[in-house]
């Protein structure tokens, strides 16, 4: 892995890791708060309303959790679609391609053998 890459995963990782932090549910809870100031200024619907329905939203729908989980399912599927070599052995060659003398070819059509000349 070059070190550019091994640099952007390292950053990613650590924002991950900020993100999913339970201790980070204070930052979603000001994040909700901020929203209520600004839904109440543009609605008319009063702040306190608002910030008591983004309070309970952040604590019902637990931010860092989901994240957390998220994280867990992108690292899984990151690590299942890493390319692996494919070593071919040579008894799956001649199985795969059958016996490469012209009399012995054959076809198959409907269940039946027949032998082209």
């Amino acid at each position: 892995m070059t070190s550019r890459i091994a640099w952007k995963n390292r950053l990613t990782e650590r924002a991950w890791g900020f993100l999913a932090n339970p201790f980070t549910i204070g930052l979603y809870l000001a994040l909700a708060m901020l929203c209520a100031f600004a839904g109440s200024a543009t609605t008319g619907i009063p702040a306190y309303l608002l910030m008591a329905i983004g309070f309970l939203l952040v604590i019902i729908v637990d931010p860092p959790k989901r994240l957390g989980k998220l994280r867990e399912r992108h690292r899984r599927t990151s690590t299942a679609n890493t390319a692996t070599p494919f070593v071919r052995r040579t008894d799956e060659r001649e199985t795969m391609r059958g016996s490469q003398n012209p009399g012995e070819r054959s076809r198959t059509r409907d269940g039946h053998r027949a032998t082209r000349r």
